[in-house]
C-alpha cells in the first residue's frame, strides 16, 4: 500500500475510535421545534441555452423569512449538460436536458429550475496558424570520419504551425552536405555552417559542423638488433609480428579495441508492431511484456486510432526522466511517454499521460490529428486502448480541448473528500458496519473508493469545456466544444489524460480525455 494511504488510514482509524467514544457519552439531541420553513422558491424556474457563452445565476428564496433553519442543498440531475458552480451560476456544457432543485435541510421542501441545452453545430475552423520560430538541436556537431552521418533536428514553433516547412543550406558543401531532412554528411576536413531557414516567416537558425579525423599516431621504430638488422624480428620478416600477420594486432582487430563499435552493455528494445484491434476495440497487438523485460519501467501500451501514437509507456519516480530519454534509457531528443510517477493504474480516478509533441513520435499527431473533423467523424477513433502487463483496457474520448495551464489546473490524479467529510462518512458507516469500518479500509482500492469526492470528480471531467484557452485558440476550442461525444462521466468511472505542450514554451497544453468502458484480462 502507498504511503499516501497508510498515513489516511491512520486518520481514519484514529477517527473511527473518536467516533465511538463520543457516541458512548453523548446524548441524543431533542427535537428542534420551533418556525419552520413553509415555502423554498427560485428566481427562474426554467430556461433554454443557445448559445455556449451563456449563464445563469440562481438565487433561492426561503419562506418565512424568518424560519429557525432556512440551510438548503443544491443539486444537477445531469452535470453532463450543464455545470453548477459555488456561487450557482449554470453554464452549458452539451445538448440535453437537466433539472437544478434546491431542497430545505429541515424541512425537505424543494424548488426546480428545468434547464434545456440547444447548442448549433459548430464547423471547425479553416485557420492558418503562423511560424513564430525554429528550434534546432544540436547547435554543433563533430563529426570524426570521412562519409560519417548525422541528424540535425529542427522543431518549427508552435508546434501546431500550419507550414512546418524548412529549408537546409550547407555554407560549405565540399565539407559537409545536408539533406532535406536535416541529415549532415562530412566531405572532408574543415568547418561549415548548416541553417535551417522556414518557408513562413522566414525564421533561421544554425549548427556548426566541424569535420576532423584523428591523426594515427606513428608507432616508435624498433631498436636495431645486435646483427645490425634495423626494423626486423628474429624470423627475418620485416614489419610483421611473431603472428605473422603484418600490420595487426594480436587480435586481428586493426585500430579498434574490444569496446569499438557497439557496447557489450548496448540495449537492443523489441519490435513495435502493427496495431491490431478485435471486434470489442480491444487491442491485442502489442509487445508490452518483451518491453518490460528490456526495462522494468515500462509499464503499459497506449494505442489511439487514426493517429501513430502506437507505442510503450513508461512510469519513473518522478516526471523529468522520460523527458529527454528513450525506453533504452539513453538520451533521446523527444523522449518517451510516461505514466504521471503519483498513478496507480485502475485505482486512481484520473491516470495522466505526458509526451512531447516535438519531432515525429510519441504526442506529435496528437493535437494535430485529434483536433480534425475527419478524425472526429470516424466513430472508431473514439476508441482508445491503454493495456497494462495484466489488463487489455479500452477507453472512450469525452474530450479534447486547448486549456492554459496557468490558469487551470488540470493534473488531478484523485479527489478526495475532505478530512471533515471523511469522518462523517466514517461515522455512519460504523453506526451500520464497525468492522468493515476499520478492517474494510485496509483494502487501497476500497479506501480509494470511499475517499473519493463523487460530485467533484463528476464536475471536474464534466466541465472540461469550463476550462478550454479562449485567447489563442478560440475559434478551434468553439469546435471542440461543440462535439457531442455521447459520452456520460459518472461517480466510480475511471478516466485516463493525454497531455503534451501545444506550444515550444509557454503553459498552453492540448488534453485528450477518455472514460474506461471496458477491461478484460490479458490473454
Amino acid at each position: 500500500m502507498q504511503r499516501k494511504y497508510v498515513r489516511i488510514m491512520i486518520s481514519l482509524v484514529l477517527a473511527v475510535l473518536m467516533t465511538a467514544f463520543f457516541a458512548s457519552c453523548s446524548e441524543p439531541e431533542e427535537q428542534q421545534t420551533g418556525n419552520p420553513v413553509m415555502k423554498v422558491m427560485l428566481n427562474i424556474t426554467e430556461y433554454s441555452f443557445t448559445s455556449p457563452d451563456e449563464s445563469i445565476r440562481l438565487s433561492a428564496v426561503v419562506l418565512p423569512e424568518d424560519a429557525d433553519d432556512k440551510t438548503l442543498t443544491w443539486s444537477n440531475s445531469d452535470p453532463n449538460v450543464v455545470a453548477l458552480n459555488n456561487e450557482y451560476t449554470v453554464v452549458p456544457l452539451t445538448n440535453g436536458e437537466a433539472v437544478i432543485t434546491v431542497t430545505s435541510v429541515s424541512s425537505g421542501l424543494t424548488a426546480e429550475c428545468k434547464i434545456t441545452v440547444n447548442l448549433p453545430e459548430v464547423e471547425p475552423p479553416v485557420l492558418t496558424t503562423p511560424v513564430t520560430g525554429v528550434i534546432i538541436s544540436p547547435t554543433e556537431l563533430l563529426l570524426e570520419q570521412i562519409g560519417a552521418a548525422s541528424q540535425i533536428i529542427a522543431d518549427v514553433t508552435p508546434f501546431s504551425a500550419t507550414n512546418q516547412n524548412v529549408i537546409w543550406v550547407s555554407s560549405d558543401p565540399t565539407v559537409a552536405t545536408v539533406d532535406e531532412t536535416g541529415n549532415v554528411t562530412a566531405v572532408k576536413e574543415g568547418s561549415a555552417v548548416i541553417t535551417v531557414t522556414t518557408e513562413d516567416g522566414g525564421f533561421s537558425e544554425a549548427c556548426t559542423v566541424t569535420v576532423k579525423v584523428p591523426k594515427e599516431e606513428t608507432p616508435p621504430a624498433p631498436p636495431s638488433d645486435s646483427s645490425g638488422n634495423s626494423g626486423s624480428s628474429s624470423s627475418g620478416n620485416s614489419g610483421s609480428s611473431s603472428s605473422g600477420n603484418s600490420g595487426s594486432s594480436s587480435s586481428g582487430n586493426s585500430g579498434s579495441s574490444g569496446s569499438s563499435g557497439s557496447s557489450s552493455t548496448s540495449v537492443k528494445l523489441p519490435s513495435i508492431p502493427a496495431a491490431r484491434t478485435d471486434s470489442d476495440h480491444f487491442l491485442i497487438s502489442d509487445n508490452l511484456p518483451e518491453f518490460n523485460k528490456v526495462n522494468s519501467d515500462v509499464k503499459a501500451w497506449l494505442y489511439v486510432p487514426g493517429t501513430n501514437m502506437n507505442f510503450p509507456v513508461a512510469q519513473a519516480s518522478d516526471n523529468n526522466y522520460y523527458l529527454d530519454k528513450g525506453l533504452d534509457k539513453k538520451s533521446k531528443y523527444t523522449g518517451s511517454c510516461y505514466i504521471d510517477y503519483r498513478n496507480e493504474l485502475l485505482v486512481d480516478s484520473n491516470t495522466i499521460l505526458y509526451g512531447h509533441a516535438k519531432g515525429t513520435d510519441i504526442f506529435d499527431q496528437l493535437e494535430n490529428v485529434t483536433q480534425t473533423k475527419e478524425w472526429f467523424s470516424n466513430k472508431d477513433n473514439m476508441y482508445v486502448c491503454l493495456n497494462t502487463l495484466d489488463e487489455l483496457m479500452v477507453w472512450q474520448v469525452f474530450a479534447c480541448y486547448y486549456t492554459n495551464a496557468d490558469d487551470y489546473y488540470y493534473l488531478n490524479t484523485n479527489f478526495y473528500l475532505d478530512q471533515v467529510e471523511i469522518t462523517k462518512k466514517l461515522a455512519e458507516l460504523a453506526e451500520t458496519d464497525p468492522e468493515k469500518a476499520v478492517y474494510g479500509m485496509l483494502d487501497p482500492k476500497t479506501l480509494h473508493d470511499f475517499m473519493t469526492d463523487d460530485e467533484g470528480f463528476v464536475n471536474f471531467m464534466t466541465g472540461w469545456r469550463t476550462r478550454v484557452e479562449t485567447k489563442k485558440y478560440g475559434k478551434v476550442n468553439d469546435y471542440l466544444k461543440s462535439r457531442d461525444y455521447g459520452v456520460k462521466i459518472e461517480p466510480g468511472d475511471k478516466v485516463i489524460t493525454l497531455s503534451t505542450c501545444a506550444d515550444s514554451s509557454g503553459p498552453i497544453r492540448y488534453v485528450l480525455l477518455a472514460k474506461l468502458i471496458a477491461t478484460k484480462p490479458r490473454p
